[in-house]
């Protein structure tokens, strides 16, 4: 089951039609799933104007900042919510993606009112945030953007846990038989 918020109408979609997942899938996001994600919970993505979705979310902190002010920018930008850094969970790093694990219970909700325009650093930041199910609804129902974003992102989804390792099992497969 997919649930997501279309930012633009405000309101929570099930199963929205022509739902696309994006063939960006960083090296190393189905081990950051299996490993650190709990067994009950949804993992959020974003979904971009373009029409693909991601599967959690990814950035480069900008030169002025460290991994962990460009990771809480990014979770801001993308889906409007303030971390708790003392909370977040570096989970290691392969090529040049670091991955972190941030609980739905170390966040608020707060809209994004700024932007860092400074350059990109090469290291790219890959974050999974999850949480019980009914607090993941809870959140969808209420976030919101305030304007438009530069990301252009239309909607933040959500599926089980099981489901997106199941999906990306597929994909890997169809990588390597191609």
């Amino acid at each position: 089951m997919i649930y997501q918020k279309d930012l633009k109408k405000n309101k929570v979609i099930t199963n929205p039609e022509n739902f696309n997942i994006s063939n960006f899938i960083p090296s190393g996001l189905e081990l950051l799933i299996h490993s650190f994600v709990p067994d009950s919970h949804f993992v959020l993505g974003v979904s971009y104007g373009g029409g693909d979705s991601q599967i959690c979310i990814s950035g480069h902190p900008k030169t002025n900042e460290t991994e962990l002010e460009g990771l809480s920018r990014e979770v801001l930008e993308e889906l409007s919510l303030e971390v708790n850094l003392e909370k977040v969970k570096k989970m290691g790093k392969l090529e040049r993606n670091v991955f972190f694990h941030i609980s739905l219970e170390n966040t608020k909700i707060r809209i994004c009112e700024s932007k860092n325009l400074e350059k990109d650093n090469y290291e790219r930041c890959v974050v999974c945030v999850s949480g019980e199910k009914e607090k993941i609804l809870e959140y969808l129902e209420k976030v919101s953007y305030g304007k438009e974003n530069e990301d252009e992102i239309s909607g933040i989804w959500c599926c089980e846990k099981e489901k997106i390792l199941e999906y990306l099992r597929e994909k890997r497969k169809e990588i390597l038989f191609y």
